[in-house]
């Protein structure tokens, strides 16, 4: 079996290529901050506006349901499969597949650092919000982004 199953009907990779750009960008950014600042380590970047911050959230959004480690991982991998699957087998239009694919990107991105580290690896800091990363800056963007083309087909 070759990679023939990803390019269904002949249509390009969108879903894939957004989904491992998103999870390839927030690793670099998370072992970056790893790399260079100690948990808890904090410094401004643009006055009191924007700080980079190292936490490691072991919760969902906000914090929420600390130590549901099982539940976060069962969620984020139901998630990539019920994506991929609808990508693969459905073939959505571009709009569709790129909201799937940043959701999927995500999803995969906190996945690894759960697996990896035990919670996730957060760190862009607006002092008003909780601590946060780039997975779920693309998760938020991505669920909205398909709510949006929800409404509209709906309109």
């Amino acid at each position: 079996m070759g990679a023939g199953w990803l390019r269904r009907g002949g249509k390009k990779l969108h879903y894939w290529i957004i989904m491992l750009t998103v999870a390839g960008l927030d690793q670099l950014t998370k072992l970056w901050i790893q790399e260079y600042m100690g948990l808890g380590q904090s410094v401004p970047v643009i006055g009191n506006v924007l700080h980079v911050t190292r936490v490691l959230n072991q919760g969902g959004a906000f914090g929420l349901l600390s130590g549901r480690y099982f539940l976060f991982l069962a969620t984020a991998i139901g998630l990539i499969f019920v994506a991929s699957y609808y990508a693969v087998y459905y073939k959505p239009n571009k709009a569709l597949q790129f909201g799937l694919g940043l959701v999927s990107g995500g999803a995969l991105g906190n996945l690894v650092d759960r697996l990896w580290h035990g919670g996730v690896v957060d760190f862009i800091d607006l002092g008003f919000w909780p601590v946060f990363n780039l997975a779920d800056s693309a998760i938020v963007v991505g669920t909205a982004w398909l709510a949006l083309l929800l409404l509209k087909s709906r309109g």
